[in-house]
């Protein structure tokens, strides 16, 4: 039995009724998570979580006036800041959601499972109640090497890394490229698994900084980061890729 402590408030947003009514019905199979008020704008939504806070917005993109993009960033300054699932029709937005650090992206219709996922990812995110055991500590800094400096480089900040010969290096925000003294495989394994990708056998790419990606030949992909350098997709992770990014 899920204690009143553990249950997620949850707030829908989404200008059609009918669909406010459909995502209600599944949420409330979830134990997990108690719908606690509706708007159908972003300015309704504002207000009602200015007065009463939510754990959780399911948010839909395509909104009277403001949508769903414009009140994810002001929500980013909320305090408490909630947690973002968008639940929208379109899969054109996925990358802007993973840049706003979204906890979740599904697609309408909504499948109840993807909704059960997206609610336990929430819940995998905030502080561990008194009694629960909460996730291990996110990883914030990678060691970037260079010469005879050690530069703390912030996860948020990493675009890439690539195995080079015998050793790592890493690409970050601003051009620079260090030499990391952990293999691809602990890298992998210490990154947050919901934005670094492995998209190569020796490559590892931040999702929060893809621009676009694009079909190359026999089934390959390229992905183009948002300082343009370009990165490769094997085909056998091209469907990994695509399901990370809801496409």
């Amino acid at each position: 039995m899920t204690s009143d402590r553990a249950v997620l408030s949850a707030l829908i947003v989404d200008d059609e009724a009918p669909a406010r009514a459909e995502l209600r019905f599944q949420l409330e199979q979830i134990p997990a998570v108690r719908v606690v008020g509706e708007a159908s704008t972003a300015k309704e939504a504002l207000e009602l979580i200015r007065a009463v806070g939510h754990d959780v917005v399911f948010l839909d993109v395509a909104l009277p006036g403001p949508d769903g993009m414009v009140l994810a960033e002001q929500l980013r300054r909320a305090t408490p800041e909630p947690a973002i699932v968008f639940v929208t029709a379109y899969d054109s937005y996925a990358v802007d959601a993973f840049r706003l650090q979204a906890a979740d992206y599904l697609l309408k219709p909504v499948v109840p499972e993807r909704l059960a996922a997206a609610v336990s990812r929430v819940r995998g995110r905030r502080e561990p109640v008194a009694g629960e055991a909460g996730p291990p500590a996110q990883r914030r800094f990678v060691a970037g090497h260079l010469e005879n400096r050690t530069v703390p480089v912030a996860v948020s900040d990493v675009l890439y890394c690539e195995t080079v010969q015998k050793h790592v290096e890493m690409v970050v925000v601003g051009g620079e490229r260090y030499l990391v003294r952990e293999t691809l495989q602990d890298l992998e394994q210490s990154l947050p698994p919901d934005l670094f990708l492995r998209c190569h056998r020796g490559g590892l790419v931040n999702l929060l900084h893809v621009a676009d990606i694009r079909p190359f030949f026999h089934g390959t992909y390229t992905i183009r980061l948002d300082n343009g350098d370009e990165v490769p997709v094997s085909r056998r992770l091209v469907r990994s890729l695509k399901q990370a990014l809801h496409l």
